[in-house]
C-alpha cells in the first residue's frame, strides 16, 4: 500500500472525527444565534440547490476511472484530451445550472408565499442566488479534485478539507456573534469553496503537471462514458429524491419552522450515517475478493458475518438514542426542536436495515448486477416524493419523516425477497441472527427507560450512558458474540497492547 493511500485513509477518518466534533459543538450555537426562521431559510435553499448537483451525471466518477486507465496505459496525450472534454462538459453544465437556478429564483414566490412571510421569501432568494453561483463555479472546477483522486493524491485534499471545516466554523462563530445570519453563512461557505477549488487547480498544475487540451469528442467515447455514468446518476437522483425533497415540500406547505425541525433531525441522521458507514468501509473491502470468487454459500455466510458486525453498532446507537436522544436534542438544539427527536428516530430505524444491506450492495457490485436494485430504489424514491406532499400538508415534518420511513420499509421488503431468491443470500438466517442481537438493546431500553433522564443532572446522564454502553458490551459478549466476533475483539486488543494499530 502506497504512503498516499495509507495516509489518505488515516486523514479520511481524522476528517470524519473533526467534522463530527466541530458540528456537534458549532451547530447548537448556530441554531440559537440564527433562530428557527433563518435556519429554515438556509436549509430550504440548500435542499433546492442540492438538486442541481444531479447535473454532474456521474461524470466525476468517470474522470477517475478513465484517468486511471490512461495512466496505466501510459497515454499522456489522451489524458489531456480527456480533461479538455470533461472541462468543456462541466462548463456547459455550470451554465445550465445557472439558467435553472435563475428560473427557480424568479418563480420562488409562487412556490412558498403561502407559508412564508414576504421577508423570508426575499432572504431565501438572496441565499439561493449565492448558492447557485457557488455550484455553477464548482462544476467546472470539480475536475481537479477527480484528477487528484485518479493520481492517488489523497493527503492534500483531505488536509485542505479538515482546515476548511475548522475555518468555516470559526469564522461563522464570530459573524453570528455580530448579528450576521444565513446570508453570511452562505457567503463564507462560498468563499472557502472557491479558495479550495483554486488550491486544487494549483496543485494539479504545479505538482502533477496536468495539461488540458480541447479536442473533438469521439461519439463512441462519449457514449461509453454516458453508459458508465448512467447508474451512478440514477443513485444520485434517488438520494436527492429521498433526502432533499422533505425540506422543499415543508417549505411549500408548512413554513420555515417545520423546515428547521426537519433540518436538525437530518443533521442527527447524518451523524448516524457518518458513524455507521465509516465502520462498514473499514470492514467490507477485505471481503470483496471473496464476493467475486466464492460460492453462493460462502458469499451468503460473508454477508451475514458482516451484517452482524454492522448491526452491533447500529443497534447500540439506536437504543441509546431512544433512551437519551430527547434529552440530548433539547440540550443540543433547544426545547423548540424537540420534534426533531421523533423525526430523526422515524428516519434512523428503517435506515438501519439499509446500512446492514450495504454489504449486499458490495456483492451486487462484484457480480455487476446493480440494475435491479437501482431501479427499485429509484421507484421507491419517487414514491417517497409523492407521499411527502400530503404528509407535509397534514402532518408537518413528522408526517414527512413517516412517509419516508414507510417507503423505506416497502423498499427493504422488495430487496429482501430479491436478495434471497435471486442473489441466494440467506435472508432467513440473517434475520434470525439480527433478532437474537436485538434482544440485548431492547432489554436495555426497557430497563433504562425506568430512569427519568430529563430530570437528572447532566453528569448523571453521562454516567448512565457509560453504564448503558458497558452493559451492552458485556451482555453482547456473554450471550450474543460468536467465535469469529470474539476473535476479532481479541485480535484488536492484542494489536492495541502491542501498539500495532496500523
Amino acid at each position: 500500500m502506497s504512503s498516499q493511500i495509507r495516509l489518505g485513509a488515516i486523514y479520511s477518518y481524522v476528517a470524519i472525527v473533526v467534522k463530527l466534533v466541530v458540528s456537534l459543538v458549532y451547530t447548537p450555537y448556530m441554531l440559537r444565534m440564527m433562530g428557527a426562521s433563518e435556519y429554515g431559510i438556509y436549509s430550504l435553499a440548500a435542499s433546492i440547490v442540492s438538486y442541481l448537483t444531479v447535473l454532474d451525471l456521474g461524470f466525476g466518477n468517470a474522470i477517475v476511472r478513465y484517468t486511471s486507465k490512461y495512466r496505466a496505459e501510459g497515454k499522456v496525450d489522451e489524458q489531456a484530451e480527456l480533461f479538455g472534454t470533461f472541462l468543456g462538459l462541466y462548463m456547459l453544465i455550470g451554465l445550465v445550472s445557472l439558467l435553472i437556478g435563475s428560473f427557480i429564483v424568479a418563480n420562488l414566490d409562487s412556490l412558498f408565499v403561502k407559508n412564508m412571510t414576504e421577508l423570508e421569501v426575499k432572504r431565501t432568494k438572496i441565499v439561493l442566488v449565492l448558492m447557485v453561483v457557488n455550484i455553477a463555479f464548482t462544476f467546472p472546477m470539480s475536475i481537479w479534485g477527480s484528477i487528484m483522486t485518479a493520481y492517488e493524491r489523497f493527503v492534500f485534499p483531505k488536509i485542505v478539507g479538515i482546515v476548511k471545516t475548522i475555518v468555516n466554523a470559526a469564522v461563522m462563530v464570530v459573524l453570528l456573534k455580530f448579528g450576521y445570519r444565513a446570508i453570511a453563512m452562505v457567503v463564507v461557505t462560498t468563499c472557502l469553496n472557491f479558495a479550495t477549488l483554486l488550491l486544487n487547480l494549483f496543485y494539479c498544475k504545479k505538482y502533477l503537471g496536468v495539461k488540458v487540451r480541447f479536442a473533438k469528442v469521439a461519439p463512441g467515447f462519449l457514449k461509453e462514458v454516458l453508459v458508465y455514468s448512467f447508474w451512478i446518476f440514477i443513485n444520485v437522483l434517488m438520494d436527492k429524491a429521498y433526502w432533499s425533497t422533505g425540506s422543499i415540500v415543508l417549505g411549500a406547505f408548512s413554513g420555515t419552522k417545520a423546515v428547521a425541525e426537519y433540518g436538525v433531525a437530518f443533521q442527527l441522521v447524518s451523524y448516524y450515517m457518518l458513524m455507521t458507514v465509516a465502520t462498514s468501509n473499514l470492514v467490507l473491502p477485505r471481503f470483496t475478493a471473496l464476493a467475486v470468487n466464492g460460492s453462493d454459500r460462502t458469499i451468503s455466510d460473508f454477508f451475514i458475518k458482516i451484517s452482524r458486525l454492522q448491526y452491533y453498532l447500529c443497534s447500540l446507537i439506536i437504543a441509546g438514542f431512544i433512551v437519551f436522544g430527547k434529552r440530548f436534542v433539547i440540550l443540543w438544539a433547544g426545547s423548540e426542536y424537540v420534534n426533531s427527536f421523533y423525526i430523526a428516530l422515524a428516519l434512523m430505524i428503517p435506515m438501519t436495515v439499509d446500512v446492514i444491506y450495504s454489504s449486499a450492495v458490495k456483492v451486487l457490485q462484484a457480480r455487476n448486477q446493480m440494475k435491479y436494485r437501482s431501479l427499485v430504489c429509484l421507484a421507491s424514491a419517487f414514491m417517497s416524493v409523492v407521499l411527502q406532499i400530503p404528509a407535509a400538508k397534514y402532518g408537518g415534518a413528522i408526517g414527512v419523516a413517516l412517509a419516508i420511513a414507510f417507503v423505506f420499509v416497502v423498499q427493504v421488503g422488495i430487496l429482501t425477497v430479491y436478495y434471497h431468491k435471486v442473489q441466494k443470500l440467506d435472508m432467513v438466517s440473517l434475520f434470525k441472527n439480527l433478532l437474537k442481537q436485538t434482544i440485548t438493546p431492547a432489554l436495555l431500553v426497557i430497563v433504562f427507560s425506568l430512569f427519568d433522564v430529563s430530570a437528572i443532572p447532566i453528569w448523571q446522564c453521562i454516567l448512565l450512558g457509560c453504564a448503558f454502553v458497558g452493559l451492552f458490551a458485556m451482555l453482547s459478549w456473554k450471550f450474543v458474540f460468536d467465535d469469529y466476533e470474539r476473535s476479532l475483539v481479541g485480535e484488536a486488543a492484542l494489536r492495541f497492547t502491542n501498539k500495532k494499530v496500523f
